[in-house]
């Protein structure tokens, strides 16, 4: 008997896009179109794009902090999904979700984060009831701490630090840099 791994060898292609740019998104349409000849269909759309945005606590944060966690984290997947829903229609495919478990545990310094995150699963399970009628399913997958070049302890600690040089020194002062320290700390989690 064969595996289900050999009966789909060669039909699972992944494509690299930036989920920010239209233009991106569309080439990435383009592309899937041109490989499905022949009968094959779309049956799933995998949406794994995600920005970990850790500045520090809220108060350290600026509108433009939120705005760029919210263009990956949640516009991204909305704009792929809206570019992809006419193939998932006719294949009545599924529509994945990865998130983070950050929408049950938020962390500390990860507001930005947590927001996106939280927005997007929002979105996936509004989403549910409006493609059931068209044989489409959502999924979410909440993923935890994973080692990776977005979080590993040398890119937080410089993220913070950022944010940390963008405060006022009121602000500064009002934390003080034990606060900063203590934040430093916390961020060995990777």
């Amino acid at each position: 008997m064969k595996s289900e791994g050999d009966e789909t060898k060669g039909s699972m292609r992944t494509v690299r896009l930036d989920v920010t740019s239209q233009e991106s998104v569309q080439k990435a349409v383009v592309f899937t179109e041109m490989h499905l000849s022949g009968g094959l269909q779309l049956w799933a759309l995998v949406n794994n794009a995600g920005f970990f945005a850790l500045n520090g606590p809220d108060d350290w944060c600026s509108l433009e902090d939120y705005d760029q966690s919210l263009k990956v984290n949640t516009l991204g997947h909305i704009r792929v999904v809206h570019a992809f829903r006419h193939l998932l229609e006719r294949s009545k495919g599924r529509i994945v979700t990865v998130t983070s478990a950050t929408t049950r545990l938020p962390l500390a310094g990860a507001c930005a984060y947590t927001v996106a995150q939280s927005a997007i699963e929002a979105y996936t399970n509004a989403l549910r009831h409006e493609v059931r009628p068209f044989g489409i399913t959502c999924h979410i997958i909440e993923l935890g701490i994973f080692r990776t070049d977005f979080i590993d302890s040398a890119s937080l600690k410089a993220r913070l630090n950022t944010s940390w040089e963008k405060l006022t020194h009121k602000k500064k002062a009002k934390y003080g840099e034990e606060f900063k320290d203590d934040c430093e700390f916390q961020l060995n989690f990777s």
